[in-house]
């Protein structure tokens, strides 16, 4: 078994579990790797955990509200564009997070504008 298929199942039977769900299953994931041509050095768990747990996805709305903030959606009518153009495409429940993770990152602004300027 290959770190690819390792991959791939866990990532298929995450995909069916509601997001708060993932990481009590990651942790029932073998540490190490029961194939012996495993190559990333690091065991299923944390492999897939680096993958697909919920700090990578913490960490990729933050990004991700950054990056609106930093392309100027910083007034009222341009965020209500946004989160209805988020809307249509990911859901209401996306939209409304975006908004919350703006608004969060817009009261640290100062932490990650000093931090991204050096």
């Amino acid at each position: 078994m290959t770190i690819s298929r390792c991959l791939g199942t866990a990532l298929m039977r995450l995909s069916k579990l509601p997001a708060e769900d993932r990481d009590a299953v990651i942790e029932r994931l073998p540490e190490q790797c029961p194939g012996s041509d495993c190559t990333t050095g690091t065991g299923c768990r944390a492999y897939v955990a680096s993958v697909a747990g919920s700090a990578v996805e913490r960490r990729r709305r933050e990004c991700e509200a950054r990056h609106y903030l930093r392309c100027g959606y910083t007034t009222d009518s341009k965020v209500n564009q946004l989160t209805e153009t988020v809307a249509l495409r990911r859901g209401r429940h996306a939209a409304d997070q975006l908004r919350a993770d703006m608004r969060a990152q817009w009261r640290t602004r100062a932490t990650w504008l000093t931090r991204s300027a050096r």
